[in-house]
């Protein structure tokens, strides 16, 4: 879930956190896209998931989501939403690390009882066109009629899976799109501006893109971090600006990473004629279209 939700934040895509329980006592109408991060999910989640769905909502999970209920039973409600026939045991290969304040550990040997890697990776068309490999597992997929395979594994197993559901969709990705796209920062040395790959991204990012869903404050860099704030008795807007990305060498010794000429695209202003950048104290140019 902490990479799904980076993937998003690097494709400068909005995200709220929301639990079981607003699920099931709010509103979701505001919502385009839900992702669901883990395999179990409370039946009356479930439901209410299903039915916002139905009423055009876009839903989103990945290996092993939403499989089973708060009892570990199989929520078959789940695979009618979802347009597979059945849900198989996840492969796994790898034993993933788990995400911490501080550093960023390599995964590591198979779990007990898992098998080594095979020579296995992903692809499709589109955003999904190139092949990407795969290191810590998958769920093979097993589509209904109806439901569209937008990627499939080495093996000609069915690996992305987007079905229609009443007014609404639903993408499931057969393995940990999270733990594969933070996979290449964890081997020492690495670049997060290189290293956290758009092709990678994509496998999170489709259901967004799927919805129509577009940054608000989109930096040409995908570590760089936008808001738009107002201030609602004057009117006047601001956009601060973080700057994720550092590099990490082969002595561990972590340098930050400077980008020039950076474009900031920013939607719902409303007019803008001037903008002026506190750091570089002095305006920047600005072009307006619409």
């Amino acid at each position: 879930g902490k990479w799904i939700y980076s993937a998003l934040a690097h494709a400068h895509i909005p995200v709220d956190a929301i639990s079981e329980s607003m699920l099931v006592d709010q509103d979701l109408s505001g919502y385009r896209v839900i992702h669901v991060s883990g395999p179990n999910i409370r039946r009356d989640a479930a439901e209410k998931l299903r039915d916002w769905v139905a009423a055009g909502g876009t839903l989103y999970t990945s290996g092993g989501g939403l499989a089973r209920d708060e009892g570990n039973e199989p929520l078959t409600m789940m695979d009618e939403v979802l347009g597979v026939r059945v849900r198989r045991p996840m492969e796994e290969w790898r034993t993933l690390p788990r995400y911490g304040a501080v550093g960023l550990p390599e995964f590591r040997e198979p779990p007990p009882g898992g098998t080594p890697p095979p020579e296995m990776g992903v692809g499709g068309s589109g955003a999904l066109r190139e092949s990407v490999p795969l290191l810590a597992g998958r769920e093979p997929l097993e589509p209904v009629d109806g439901a569209t395979v937008l990627a499939t594994y080495s093996d000609g197993a069915a690996a992305v899976v987007r079905h229609a559901f009443g007014k609404g969709q639903a993408f499931l990705v057969g393995f940990y799109p999270g733990a594969e796209y933070v996979a290449d920062v964890l081997t020492i040395p690495y670049d997060t501006a290189r290293d956290f790959r758009a092709a990678k991204r994509a496998y999170v990012t489709l259901a967004a893109a799927a919805a129509g869903v577009k940054p608000v404050v989109d930096a040409s860099e995908p570590l760089v971090e936008g808001v738009l704030l107002k201030n609602a008795a004057t009117g006047r807007q601001a956009v601060p600006l973080m700057n994720w990305a550092y590099r990490v060498d082969d002595d561990r010794d972590r340098s930050a990473t400077v980008f020039t000429n950076l474009t900031v695209r920013i939607r719902g202003t409303g007019p803008v004629r001037r903008i002026s950048s506190a750091a570089l104290d002095g305006d920047v140019p600005v072009e307006v279209e619409g």
